[in-house]
């Protein structure tokens, strides 16, 4: 919580990482073998997210799946966020997780090449999907999903990054993303 002082519990980012780095260690030491441990989250900001991602991986963990979760019913951001058009994620995703049983080898992936799988993943998706799963908030989550399960940077897809790259890439009509009529004559 950062709007608060730390002396009225507030919470810096690096608070959290370690917050989380931290129960993300317990888990870890009372998990049997062989066994997966589940967290559902969701957030907006891409800084967020590393955060989460390295508390994960400082702990010992990967994210060996991760899927969306649709609430359908939202909350009350949600429900600003439909109404009001703030920027809220209503599709949590769900990590499973579990003790990495290897090192992980560096990522060599050049940013270039992320966006662009990042944008190939998203187009077939859209072109595909029922209008319910080619929103923002879902699309987020979708974008959120491939990089956590593929071990990728998540600095530079917060949710507004990834509205802003649909709004390249797609039109938009009553909340949901569709391909571009010219898009899909060129593939037809």
């Amino acid at each position: 919580h950062q709007s608060q002082r730390p002396e009225h519990g507030g919470k810096s980012l690096q608070d959290y990482e370690k917050l989380m780095a931290d129960a993300f260690a317990e888990i870890a030491r009372v998990l049997r073998r062989g066994c997966w441990a589940s967290v559902m989250f969701h957030n907006s900001s891409d800084e967020v997210w590393s955060a989460l991602q390295r508390a994960v991986e400082s702990a010992g963990f990967e994210v060996a799946a991760a899927v969306a979760f649709d609430k359908s019913q939202p909350s009350f951001k949600g429900l600003k966020g439909q109404f009001a058009g703030e920027r809220v994620p209503s599709f949590d995703l769900v990590l499973h997780m579990q003790r990495r049983s290897h090192t992980k080898p560096a990522t060599l992936a050049e940013p270039e090449g992320i966006a662009m799988r990042i944008r190939s993943r998203l187009v077939a998706h859209v072109r595909d999907a029922p209008a319910r799963r080619r929103t923002t908030p879902y699309l987020h989550s979708l974008v959120m999903r491939l990089l956590i399960e593929d071990g990728l940077s998540i600095n530079g897809y917060s949710y507004r990054a990834v509205e802003e790259m649909c709004s390249i890439l797609f039109d938009l009509k009553d909340g949901h993303w569709s391909v571009r009529d010219s898009e899909r004559k060129a593939t037809d």
